[in-house]
This record gives structure tokens, sequence and C-alpha cells, in this order.
């Protein structure tokens, strides 16, 4: 009896190996009518009885499918054999393989005895077979982790009628095989460095498994040992495949299956299961039983594998001390360990999520954001948020892990069975934007209470940003505070991680960090304990790296973590082939604490990660400082990336970003041979298409014609793309800037104007389209104030208001509109003519609110108060409920008599109705009321302000200080509560309690005690009224 090997039944029990099967694994496969399947060349003779009479039998499939197909047609064919094969049922033996956990499988068969074999598995540790038989996004394969691939190489009977993806028969599809099919055969290339391949039901001759093995033997070296089953191995045929490190097993399938089915114990074979219930700690916050009402796959796998529930359980890792100050954080270590230091603004966040009254509301979702710049800590502070916010103050608390996609559905069923508010800590919030803005509007929908805290870099953050009006409240993460940097320097002390500064005085060390602490948290512990710039640091570390193939993995896996993604250890394998074994063994050592490795699940791969993103950043731009070797390293990825897997795709998309490619490389050529070398990859993609019309419209060297027919291009094929539709309204805009031709120039700007409608009527949420209209409309109007009439000034006047006003009461507060409202005051400011133009169009159209405005503004720039509000006057008694005239008027009243209240509040009430987005005028009826001693009026709206839609940087923003007709009124009060970052003081007279913050300015804020007395100006943001200019009495 021939032994399986111990070396493959380990790997089989690890979920290890890949099964690649052929034609003969149909061996005994059941039929209704007791019909033995066609195994080898049986296919052929069929076809050939079929299709030929009979002739050319014992000729290669290929040929005979050839004829076959050219005497019928391909659909003939492919339907004849999707029958001939569909009644096959799997055997006894066909169904033991699937009982045991396979790393994947791999076909050149087309029939579905495999799937039904999985689906007639009754045992609960089954894996989760996904068939793929084309190029599929890796999250559309890999929906659990419990997942098992299933890659039909060649085609599936039940996928027959798509003629991009025929079965691959005839001589022409085994040359064109991998259109639409090519990353499928990746897959396998991929996987075969790593892993062990069991070849099942091929003939010693086949055509398959020959070009296979062809591919395979340029590696053989590197690629762990195979095997192959077959029965009738001749000595000779043993060593011929020995030789090609492939270890014949001479067994027939079935017997083969069923010696390891005896030696792999039940047990053994449940540990693919990675997590029982019984260790789901989550479960004792549920209110309802898990065993009464199980919880959906969905849900369990979003527990177990894409997020962390926080408790104080936790297990302790191996992470040093050492690589947490170097700024490697993958696990909660460090938190747990309290390596960090504790900054000052986690009191306020923490007070602000979890105790604040106006974020605690049983149906309402939140949004907070973190932002600093990289390397500041963002990462830090949020697993330390998230680990109080559960440990300390007992919250539900659901931390997203690293390069998972967040799904909605889980955490809304997850609600229902913990009936409290669940708070999501999310790191870097772009890569997630789209999925955050639908969770929150899902969580709304449903009542779900939801508190989303998420982190993002300064730069990256900005207000075209799709969830920028999504943010609740948002902070600053800043440098270093004085106690903050002694707290640093005790624990660096503490843990021997003082690098540079050993030797010096405890003073010096503090003078040395403080030097530093204007800068990131990063680089001023690299610079202060290494004694040299952050960029000198790095590449010394770099340089240091005496082994080239070490250095060479460290910049490919920067080149990827520097975008926030991991590389996956299949794709090292094949840019460098140096699969996971060779780097435990060669180049751990050089590149320890440098490139550290990690298992994803999900995959069942490992994946490469830097210390940090920022310090990936900048072996990117230190190393790879010239063109040529950029060029290189890219061409070198794009050659190898599957684009099927999320953190490939990120780069694809990173590698060919049009702006990007701009900014790096000066030549032309080399940008159009990456995206030649990208069209490979993902042909007709509009995507790729798009960012190669966007380089053309950026280019020094780009045309706009060819930017235009690219991205009409990009448009037919994903006409529903609103990023693609502005592109193209962008490059109209550029050639109606770039003409002198009125009519080709309206042309162009018509064709801009068309497109923003459109994306704004379908996607409300995105700003971008409005900043394109704005800049249509401003450009209209600068040309009509130079060569036209006062009737079309006016007319081009009123557009670009009316587009105004409407942004702005969609997007208040955006830098956009503000940018162009200022372009638009100082067009008409500088413009002589101007106020002539003005009092000639409202002379003949009083009534005309946008005149009336604008002539105003002019009027009160020029110091003429009192005549801009008789023109507002006049206005009102022709339109007296348009809502913009009474706002601007009641707004010059109050710049006239700033205490006299009654004589705009009720101005300002008109120009607003409750619910609506104008909001500021609801905050200046607010502040007016609450001035008039109104204070229940005033907080209802401006606690209805306070959960607006819109930017935390407007929100509070400090505006509206009290005034008398010179100077701001003082108060006096004594603080009533006081906390780590905020405080409240009672003030005399009025008994109402105004909110103070923590502000910089504040250095003595320890004397700021409950009942100290205090002097101040009272001012207002969104969220009602605040102290400003404290000091005590």
């Amino acid at each position: 009896m021939t032994e399986i090997p111990k070396l493959l039944l380990n790997n089989i029990k690890n979920k290890n190996v890949i099964l690649f099967l052929g034609s003969g694994f149909l061996y005994n496969a059941e039929h209704p009518n007791g019909n033995k399947a066609p195994l080898g060349n049986d296919l052929a003779n069929i076809l050939s009885e079929k299709f030929l009479s009979g002739e050319y039998k014992n000729s290669p499939l290929t040929y005979i499918s050839d004829l076959a197909i050219s005497e019928t047609s391909l659909f003939d064919v492919q339907n004849f054999i999707a029958d001939l094969f569909y009644e096959y049922e799997p055997s006894e033996a066909h169904c033991i393989y699937s009982t045991l956990p396979w790393k994947s499988i791999f076909t050149t068969n087309y029939d579905l005895i495999v799937e039904r074999a999985y689906g007639s598995n009754p045992n609960s540790n089954a894996q989760d077979i996904s068939v793929v038989y084309r190029n599929t996004p890796e999250p559309q394969i890999f929906k659990t982790p419990n997942t098992l691939p299933f890659y039909k190489l060649h085609g599936c009977i039940s996928y027959i009628n798509d003629q991009d993806l025929p079965l691959i028969l005839s001589t022409e599809q085994y040359v064109t095989h991998q259109t639409n099919r090519d990353r499928l055969f990746k897959k396998l290339e991929e996987q075969s460095l790593d892993y062990p391949i069991l070849f099942i039901g091929y003939s010693n001759q086949d055509h398959n498994i020959r070009s296979v093995l062809k591919k395979l033997e340029a590696i053989k070296d590197g690629r762990p040992r195979s095997y192959m089953v077959a029965p009738n191995f001749t000595d000779a045929e043993i060593r011929y495949w020995n030789e090609r490190k492939i270890t014949p097993i001479k067994l027939g399938h079935e017997d083969f299956i069923k010696s390891v089915d005896k030696e792999i114990s039940q047990s053994e074979r449940a540990l693919a299961k990675l997590k029982t219930d019984t260790e789901r700690q989550i479960y004792s916050k549920f209110t309802i039983s898990h065993e009464e009402l199980i919880p959906s796959e969905s849900l369990v796998n979003f527990l177990d594998f894409e997020s962390e529930f926080i408790h104080d359980n936790f297990k302790i890792g191996d992470s040093s001390a050492i690589t947490f100050y170097k700024g490697f954080l993958n696990n909660w270590d460090p938190i747990i360990g309290k390596l960090d230091v504790r900054r000052q603004i986690e009191d306020r966040i923490l007070t602000d999520i979890t105790l604040e009254d106006t974020y605690q509301d049983d149906i309402k979702s939140f949004t907070f954001l973190i932002k600093g710049y990289a390397g500041s800590g963002k990462s830090v502070l949020l697993r330390r948020l998230a680990w109080e916010a559960a440990v300390t103050l007992d919250r539900l608390v659901i931390f997203m892990k690293p390069n998972q996609t967040l799904r909605s559905e889980p955490i809304i069923e997850l609600h229902n069975y913990v009936k409290e508010r669940i708070y999501l800590f999310i790191d870097n919030a772009i890569e997630h934007q789209n999925s955050i803005v639908e969770l929150i509007k899902m969580a709304n929908r449903e009542g779900v209470p939801l508190s989303i805290i998420t982190t993002e870099r300064h730069n990256v953050f900005n207000d075209e940003n799709v969830m920028f009006n999504y943010i609740t409240q948002d902070y600053d993460l800043g440098y270093l505070k004085d106690e903050e940097i002694d707290s640093l320097l005790t624990k660096l002390e503490e843990n021997d991680s003082l690098g540079h500064l050993v030797s010096k005085s405890k003073e010096d060390r503090k003078k040395e960090l403080e030097e530093r602490s204007g800068r990131q948290l990063l680089v001023a512990l690299y610079e202060a304990t290494g004694g040299k710039p952050f960029e000198d640091i790095i590449l010394d570390e770099y340089n240091g790296i005496t082994s080239e193939e070490a250095k060479s993995l460290y910049v490919t896996v920067s080149v990827f973590h520097r975008l926030g993604t991991k590389v996956r250890a299949g794709l090292v394998s094949r840019i460098h082939d140096i699969n996971f074994n060779n780097f435990q063994e060669e180049l751990f050592k050089p590149l320890e604490f440098i490139v550290f490795d990690e298992k994803d699940y999900y995959l069942n791969d490992f994946t490469y990660s830097t210390r940090h993103p920022f310090i990936a950043q900048i072996v990117f731009e230190q190393v790879l400082q010239k063109e040529q070797d950029r060029y290189d390293e890219y061409v070198r990825i794009l050659r190898n990336i599957n684009i099927d897997y999320k953190s490939d795709w990120t780069a694809f998309l990173d590698i060919t970003n049009a702006r990007k490619l701009n900014e790096i490389f000066n030549d032309p050529i080399r940008v159009r041979n990456i995206y030649e070398i990208a069209e490979e990859l993902s042909p007709e993609d509009p995507k790729l298409i798009q960012q190669k019309g966007i380089y053309q419209m950026i280019s020094d060297s780009g045309n706009l014609y060819s930017a235009q027919k690219l991205l009409k291009k990009a448009n037919t094929h994903s006409p529903e793309d609103p990023m693609i539709s502005h592109s193209l309204a962008e490059v109209s805009l550029k050639k109606a800037e770039n003409t002198n031709i009125s009519i080709e120039k309206t042309k162009y700007l018509d064709e801009a104007e068309k497109l923003c409608r459109s994306i704004i009527k379908k996607f409300k949420d995105q700003s971008y389209s409005y900043h394109t209209l704005l800049k249509i409309y401003f450009l209209k109007f600068s040309d009509a104030l130079q060569n036209s009439t006062a009737i079309t000034v006016e007319k081009r006047m009123k557009d670009f208001e009316r587009i105004l006003n409407e942004a702005k009461q969609t997007f208040p507060g955006h830098e956009f509109i503000l940018e162009l409202e200022a372009k638009f005051n100082e067009a008409l400011d500088n413009e002589p003519k101007a106020m002539e133009l003005l009092e000639e169009a409202y002379s003949s159209n009083k009534a005309s609110p946008y005149l009336a405005i604008r002539y105003s503004k002019l009027l009160q720039k020029n110091m003429k108060l009192d005549d801009a509000i008789s023109i507002l006057n006049s206005t009102l008694e022709l339109n007296p409920n348009d809502r913009d005239v009474n706002y601007q008027m009641a707004t010059l009243i109050r710049e006239k008599s700033p205490t006299d209240y009654d004589s705009y509040t009720y101005l300002y009430r008109r120009a607003f109705t409750k619910g609506d987005t104008r909001y500021e005028a609801q905050f200046w009826y607010s502040r007016s009321e609450y001035l008039n001693g109104n204070f229940n009026k005033a907080k209802e709206i401006f606690g209805d302000l306070s959960t607006a839609r819109m930017s935390p940087s407007v929100k509070n923003k400090v505006r509206g200080v009290v005034n008398s007709e010179s100077n701001k009124i003082s108060y006096k009060g004594v603080i009533v509560k006081q906390e780590a970052s905020y405080a409240f003081v009672r003030r005399d007279k009025y008994g109402d309690d105004i909110f103070l913050y923590r502000s910089p300015k504040i250095h003595d804020w320890h004397l700021y005690k409950v009942g100290s007395h205090v002097k101040f100006n009272l001012a207002f943001n969104y969220k009602g009224t605040i102290c400003i200019n404290l000091k005590l009495v």
C-alpha cells in the first residue's frame, strides 16, 4: 500500500494545500442512467460522434473542438457539453474532499461535481466554497474567513452564454484563454510559490498539466514540493516528476482520499474554524441570547475577523517598547502596557463622545474626527480612546481592523442584540468615507444610536471629501505640550528606549525634545533619540541593511504601506522570487524591526508592512529619488500585481493617479508607458481611462481635445460615475477658458453646466460639482463685466448669486465658496463702473432681491450704511417675504445698532423656515433671542444647529461677539463646573451658564477652579454661548 507523505498530511491539516483537479477526478461520478463520466480524451471522441460523424476520433480535443465549432457554432458545442456534464453527481469519495480544509482549488474541468459535493456536506466545519470563473475582485470571492476559492480556469457549464468567457476547448481559445481570466492564472502562480499543489485526475501526458508545470518549473528552486496522484506511474515517470519537485503518489484518487480521511481526524478538520461561540466576549453585552436568536454569518464574521470588541480581558502579545517608539503599532500591547503618552486632548474627546448629553441621543448618530499630521500619534490616540471608553467608561466599543471593508448591515444587526449606543473606532477616515456615509444614513434611518470616532491627516481631509458635512465634531492633535514631553521622557527611560539621549541629563533631554516637539511626534522621537534629522535616520537605516535583496523588498513594501495598505506575501513572491519561508529564513534578521509580517485570515496569506506609513513615505522619497528608479519600481509592481486583491487595487490606483504622475515624472513618455502597462492589467477600465484623460488635461504636454475624448470614453463605460462626469465637466470648462471665440466658449460652458447639474441631481452630498458651477458662472460674469451691457451684467450677477446661495445652503462654510465669493467681490470692487451698473440695474428693477442685496453690499463697503438700508427697505416693500433680503437687512441694522435687538430679531426670523439649511440666519436669530432674554427659545435652535450636517470648523467658529456701538461688553461670573478641557461660568445677574473652552492661550488652567470669579466677553458659536478673553477677578 502506498503511504501518504506525512508532510502532505500536515499541510492539509493546516489548510496549506492547493488542490488541482483534472478530468480524471470525475472517475465514478454518479449518473441517473449509470453513464460513465468522460475521462481523458473521451470528451473529444464524444464531440467527434456528435458533430463530425465519428471522424477524427482520438485526435486532440482542441482540434476536434475547432472543427465542431466551425461546422456548427460555439453556442451549440458549449450547450451540448453543458447537457452532457449536468446530470453527474458526486460519489462518496468526492464528498470526502469537501470535508478537508484546502488553501484553494483549481480545475480545468467544466462540471459541477465539486460544487455539489460541498453543497451536500452537512458538516458545519465545511469551508464555504466560492466559485470563480472570471477575473473577480477579492472582496467578492472571500465573503467569509472560511471561504474556499474554487477557480475554474477553463470555464464552467453554469456560465456558457457569455461570449467573452467561453469554455476553453479550441486551439484559438487556448491561445486567448487568459482574456478575462488572466488574474486566475496569476493566483495559481502566486500561491504555488508558497503552497504545495496536489494534482489529481491528470494523466502524465495531459496538455493542461504540462502547460501549468512549464511555468512552475522556472521557479522550482523557490517553491515547495508538490504532489501528483495517479494509479499507473512507471519508475521512469517517478524519477522524472521527482526531479521537478513533484512527488508521485501511486494511487487512484478514491483510494488516496479514503487513506487521507483515515489519517486526519474530525477535530483536526474543525480547526479551520478559528473561533467558537464561547470565545466571543461581546456576548456578555447581548440582551438577547445568541442561542435563542442566532447571529447571522455576516455578523459573526464582522465580530471575528473584521473588527475587535474591546474589553479588559485582551491577551497580551509580545510587542516590544523599542518597536512601538519607532512607530510600529499593530495590536493593543502598548495601550494595555501604558507605553503611550496621555495627550491633553484625550479627556476632552472622551467627555464629548461618552458624557456630553447632546451626543447621547437614543436614536441619532454622530461622527467625531481627529485630525493631525502624519506621525502625530493619531492612531495611538484612537486606540487609547477606544480602550478608555470600553474599559474605564464601560461603553460598547468596536474597533475596525486595518484593511477591512466597513459594512453597515452587521453593525445594524449588532444593535438589535445589544440595545445600546455603539462606539465604532475607524482609523484613516478617507479610506472608508463612502462606507461611513452609507452607515450613518442607514443608522439614522433605522434609529440606531452610533458614535463613529475616526482619524485623518490634515492634508488629506478637506471640504471636497464626501463625508465633510457628516462630521459632528473635529479635534486637532497638535504638537507635544510640556507635560507630555515630561511624560514621554519618563516612559522612554523606563523602557530603555532613550537612545542618543541616555547619556544626557534630564534637563538636556527635555531641551532636546522640546527643540523638536514643534514637529510630528514620530519625527521628534526619532530625532531626539537618534540625534539626527528624521530623514537621515531613516536613510541611514536603509543603507545599513546589508542584503540588497532585503533592501529591494523593503522599498516594495514601502511603496504599498505609504498608502496605508499592506503587501501580500504572494505578490512579494512574484516580484522578488522570495516566498514566505525564504523571508523567515534569510531576510528576517536583516529586516528585523523594519519590515513586519502578519497573517491575514481572510486570504489565508501573510502580509508585510513597515513600522509606519510616514516612514514608508520617507523611504519611497529618499531611496527612489531619480525618475528612472521610481519608474522601474512602478513597472515592476504593475507587471506583477493582481488587482482582484484590495491592497493591489489600492496600489494600482495610486500608481496610475494622473496628478501624482504629473508631479513625479517630467518625461511624458514614461507616463504613457505606465498607462500602457496598466491597460494590459485592466483593459477598458473607466477609472484608468479617466486618469489618462486627467493627465492630458493637466500635463504641459497634454491636449484638451485628447482629454475630452478619453473622458467621454470613460463616461460611456461608466455613465453613473459622478467623478468621471465631473472630470468631463472640468475639461469643458478648461476649453472655455482657453478660447476667445464667443460661440465656442458658450458651447463649452453649457456642456460643463449640464454635466454638473446632472451630478447634483443624483448626488446631492458631493460638493465638487457646485465648485465647478461657481467657476462657470464666475467666468460668465467676468466676461460680461468687461464686454457687455448693464442688462447682461445684471443677469450674470443674478446667476452667480443664485448658485452661490444654493452652494452656501448645501455646503455652509466650505472653502471653495468663500474663495469664489471673495473673487466675485474683488471683481466688483476693482471695476470702476460697477456702482454705476448696479445703480442703473436696480433703478429699473427694485423688486429684484439679487440686485438689491449686491447694490446694498457695495454701498455698505463704501461706508453708506443708511443708503444701503434704504435700498433694502424699498425692495422689502415690494417683496416682503424674500428671505435673503430680510437676512441682509437684519445684518445691516445689527451693524448700525448692535444692542437694539428688537429692531432686527424679527427680520432674522423671516430669513429662514424651521428645518431648512439657512443656518446663518438661524444662528443670528438665536443669538438675538438669547440676548433679548429668551434663553429657552434660543437654546432650542442652538440645539438643532449643533447637530446640523456641516463642518465642525463652521460650528465651532467664534462669532457674534457682544458689542456696544464701539466696544466689547464685559461680563462677570463665577465658575460652577470645571473639567480637564472645559468649564462653565454662571453669568452674574442673568444666571445662565456659559461654556468655556480651555484654549492654548490659558496657561494657568489649574487656577480656574470652581468658585473662582472671572471677567469675560460673551460670544457665540453654532452650539450656543461661549466665554472669551477670560480673566480672574
